[in-house]
């Protein structure tokens, strides 16, 4: 009787996993979805893993094709995530050619304070819109591969924001913790000549390793 109730279990669980990954991989398959013929990547069009400060602006781009037989229009939308099926967020651009701008609060808001830096994943969802036999409107997607964005404060802005740190709770304050604030500015100077020091050798292993 207990063998029989252990069967019956894992054949339920079986087809409760077979009716939940069912969708997804007919969303993944769909014969009417785009087909990307180059994913998106940095400005060098070399990696997946883009260096960039703060405050500037950077260039992506994607291609696709219709399916074949499909007469449908292709449309583009970018997200600052790692976007899923059935999210609703809006998109940050769209468009099969993009420039994304960033600010400095992109990294205060999401990146770690000693540091000032933060990571972002961008994707583009490349979308083939079409009228069926009845003139219903129809549509299928396909995401791109993630394009990864390291963001770094500058020297100005990592000060600033440093010194708004140690002297939150007054001058006293600061001048009662000296020591500790100190190591906390020191370290966090520190983490910034770190952040400038991995973007001055990707820039130069971009203009003269892999060129």
């Amino acid at each position: 009787m207990k063998t029989t109730k252990r069967v019956l279990s894992i054949a339920l669980a079986l087809l409760l996993g077979l009716a939940v990954l069912a969708p997804m991989a007919s969303a993944a398959d769909d014969p009417n979805a785009p087909v990307i013929t180059k994913q998106p990547c940095n400005p060098y069009n070399r990696s997946a893993t883009l260096f960039l400060q703060a405050g500037n602006a950077f260039h992506l781009e994607v291609e696709a094709a219709l399916p074949e037989g499909s007469q449908g229009t292709l449309s583009y939308a970018w997200y600052d995530y790692n976007w899923q099926p059935g999210d609703t967020s809006p998109p940050v651009a769209t468009g099969a050619s993009v420039d994304i701008h960033t600010t400095e609060d992109t990294v205060i808001a999401g990146g770690v304070r000693l540091s000032f830096a933060t990571i972002i994943d961008y994707c583009v969802v490349a979308t083939n819109t079409w009228l069926d036999d009845e003139q219903v409107q129809q549509s299928a997607s396909r995401r791109s591969d993630i394009v990864q964005v390291r963001l770094f404060l500058d020297y100005g802005a990592a000060i600033s924001r440093h010194w708004e740190d140690a002297t939150k709770d007054g001058i006293s304050a600061f001048l009662k913790n000296m020591p500790l604030t100190m190591l906390y500015i020191g370290g966090g100077l520190f983490g910034i000549l770190g952040c400038k020091f991995v973007v001055f050798m990707y820039h130069l292993y971009e203009k003269y390793v892999a060129a």
